[in-house]
């Protein structure tokens, strides 16, 4: 295993090779990342620290991305790191870590917010997780749960409603790639746009407060 705080050149992770990139290290690949399919590049995370990697060319081959999630009684909202997983295999990969539902009976405490409500999937939903969407997530007691996907490396359109309800301003997004963001750039493109209610060009953040705020 290997922690690294930076990079700059290819990153080739070849046949059988390993690479672990801890919650705290950020690695940034100045030109390709190319990941086979018998190698494994995998990027950790706590509570409160992330790992990043920040792919400014291209990207191939799958990695692994171990998201800290909150137990079942906060709950999180969460997007997926990385893109190309369908909810089936993510629950299968996770097995006994999702908390069961508490919308419908049966489905896990995983799925999106639209339309103003949340919607729970069942375990053999084969939907796909998209980038840029948010979901409201909860694990058993507060763990690590893993995605399987390619790196993101260029924009993601993410589509904006407003609904009929109590909550027809509100969406739910997320951060689709496997580096931190800049949250005031998003902002400053919304009050920028015609297309945002000026009334609304802001970005609320979930502290895990599980009252009505």
């Amino acid at each position: 295993f290997y922690s690294l705080t930076a990079l700059a050149q290819d990153l080739n992770v070849a046949s059988g090779g390993q690479m672990y990139v801890s919650p705290t290290a950020f690695v940034q690949v100045s030109s390709n990342l190319n990941i086979d399919s018998n190698g494994d590049l995998i990027m950790d995370s706590i509570s409160n620290d992330f790992s990043d990697l920040f792919v400014v060319g291209t990207s191939a081959g799958n990695v692994e991305y171990r998201r800290f999630t909150a137990s079942a009684a906060t709950r999180d909202l969460v997007s997926p790191p990385v893109s190309g997983q369908s909810f089936s295999s993510f629950a299968s990969d996770n097995s006994g870590k999702i908390a069961a539902g508490t919308i419908t009976s049966g489905n896990l405490m995983y799925g999106p917010f639209s339309s103003g409500v949340y919607t729970e999937y069942a375990a053999s939903d084969t939907s796909s997780l998209t980038s840029g969407k948010g979901y409201r997530a909860g694990s058993v007691g507060g763990q690590t749960l893993t995605y399987t996907g390619v790196v993101n490396t260029s924009d993601i359109n993410v589509g904006v409603a407003f609904t009929p309800g109590d909550y027809k301003e509100t969406n739910l997004v997320g951060n689709p790639f496997t580096t931190h963001i800049n949250a005031g750039a998003i902002v400053t493109a919304l009050a920028n746009s015609t297309a945002i209610d000026q009334s609304y060009a802001a970005i609320y953040g979930y502290d895990g407060s599980v009252t009505s705020d």
